[in-house]
This record gives C-alpha cells, structure tokens and sequence, in this order.
C-alpha cells in the first residue's frame, strides 16, 4: 500500500485558526478520552500543533501524512460546528470569517492530497509505458 504525505504553507492568519481548531479539538479528545475514545486522534493533533508552535511569522510549511489528514480535517470540521452553532445563537458573529477559513483549510487538504496521489499515479503511468517489454 502507497502512504502519500503532502506539505502545505499556511498564511499568518490560516495559522491562528489552525491553532483555534487544534485547541478545540484537543479540548474534545480529553473529554471523550475518558470514554475509551479519541487517543490517536489526539497524540496525532498534538504532534500537528507542535509543528504549527513552530511558526513565528510569515508563512509555515507542514507537512502532513495521509493518515493524519483526517484527524486535522475533524479538528476543522469539529471546530467549524461549533461555530455555527455559536452564530445559530447569535453569540459571536465575528466567528463567521473563521468558520469559512477553516472551510477553506479543509478543502485546500483535500485538493493537495488528491493533486499529490494523481500526479504518483500519472508518475507510475510514464515508468510503465517507458520500461522495456520482456517476452
């Protein structure tokens, strides 16, 4: 089986709510740890948010590997939740362009790790049609 990493740049501003989403998402494994759940996704969040730590400004590079991909997706999805349900309230309008931000991260993850996996298999394509046919 082929594991696929990608490496992302994330802008000052798409760090802050990467950062937001991860302490939210942390906040969640804790409690659901005590049920039994959630240990990998949180020792998998936890090594995301020390890379993130590493930023100062400007941007910072990532990377990220396929089997972490939905750990991050779900602390942005989780996070993008609770927002809504905070605007559905009427409590933190402000916490709109966070919401479409973190929608944004998630898409961008996604399009980076299909765009990854099909340029391998266009690779992988090319060395077949170039290797010499035995009989």
């Amino acid at each position: 089986m082929t594991y696929y990493g990608i490496g992302m740049t994330f802008s000052n501003i798409e760090l802050e709510v990467l950062q937001k989403a991860i302490a939210h998402y942390l906040n969640l494994c804790k409690r659901e740890i005590k049920n039994g759940t959630f240990q990998g996704d949180s020792t998998t969040i936890k090594r995301i948010r020390a890379e993130l730590g590493k930023a100062t400004k400007g941007p910072l590079e990532i990377s990220l590997g396929e089997l972490e991909r939905p750990t991050l997706e779900a602390a942005l999805k989780s996070y993008v939740e609770a927002g809504e349900r905070e605007i559905a309230t009427d409590v933190k309008k402000p916490f709109r362009a966070d919401i479409e931000l973190a929608k944004a991260i998630c898409e961008a993850i996604d399009v980076e790790l299909r765009r990854t996996i099909f340029t391998d298999e266009l690779r992988q394509e090319r060395r077949k049609d170039r290797s010499p046919v035995r009989d």
